[in-house]
């Protein structure tokens, strides 16, 4: 490789972690089932969903650390590893690790009584501020046939409220 060629390498941007959806599981403080989704979008950025009820917006920098962090990586091989692909200094490296870090494992470890925007020092987005490529979440009913005939329901329809037949939920999943 030539020597122009290893300099435009060096100087041009790290190109972000390929797309898609990669999921993992812990085991909050109180010994339970934690389910995290780190979604990645094209041009890098992404969100760590965490239980189906938490979203944290990342930039690129922290989808990567995410990623080291959700998959156990030792400190010292993310910090290098971001360290290589940013050209930060390993103070500036460390500390935006440990306090990624932190707050996910808060997050985590959470039985609802931290605040994650004051406790955790986390910017708050507005709903709808942000595009997305998908849906945060979706629920599917499969069907609102009850046995129980409960006068308190919760089910908003009919009881004779049709089901959906299977082209129609092949639709639905090719739009999801």
């Amino acid at each position: 490789m030539s020597f122009l060629a290893r300099l435009r390498d060096r100087l041009s941007a790290p190109q972000p972690m390929s797309p898609g959806l990669r999921a993992y599981e812990r085991r909050d403080g109180a010994g339970g089932k934690v389910r995290l989704h780190l979604r990645v979008e094209p041009d890098g950025r992404g969100l760590l969903v965490i239980n189906a009820a938490r979203m944290l917006h990342l930039n690129q920098t922290a989808v990567e650390y995410a990623r080291l962090i959700l998959e156990k990586a030792p400190e010292e091989r993310a910090v290098r590893d971001v360290r290589r692909r940013y050209r930060v200094d390993v103070a500036t490296a460390q500390a935006d690790y440990r306090r990624l870090k932190e707050q996910i494992e808060s997050l985590i470890a959470s039985d609802g009584s931290v605040c994650p925007i004051h406790g955790l020092n986390l910017e708050r987005i507005d709903p709808f501020s942000v595009s997305l490529t998908a849906p945060y979440r979706m629920d599917l009913a499969l069907t609102y046939r009850c046995n129980n005939d409960c006068p308190h329901c919760y089910v908003a329809r009919p009881s004779d409220y049709p089901e959906m037949d299977t082209s129609s939920w092949k639709r639905v999943l090719d739009r999801v």
